[in-house]
């Protein structure tokens, strides 16, 4: 699964930084459409368990039953060294 989703399965990751590290933030301008779809496109493949109910296509937004979803996304990304996180700047 994607690490965007750690959120909705409750992970938590622990690493070890010094201050000569930096973090890169990138933030993701997406449809609440297109992550409904990514969101079920999960549930049918990766998020699959022994009991799960019986596989279907997830509905995408491309016509004449066309499997996808065509999207347009916008996005930034930064990186911010460890030192100007650790003092608040």
């Amino acid at each position: 699964a994607p690490n965007v989703l750690n959120n909705l399965l409750g992970k938590t990751y622990n690493y070890e930084v010094s201050l000569k590290d930096s973090l890169i933030v990138s933030k993701f301008s997406e449809s609440p459409r297109y992550s409904r779809f990514i969101y079920n496109l999960f549930q049918e493949t990766e998020w699959k368990g022994l009991l799960s109910a019986v596989p279907a296509n997830v509905e995408g937004n491309i016509s004449n039953n066309a499997l996808g979803f065509f999207y347009v996304m916008d996005g930034v990304r930064k990186s911010i060294p460890i030192k100007d996180i650790r003092t608040g700047k």
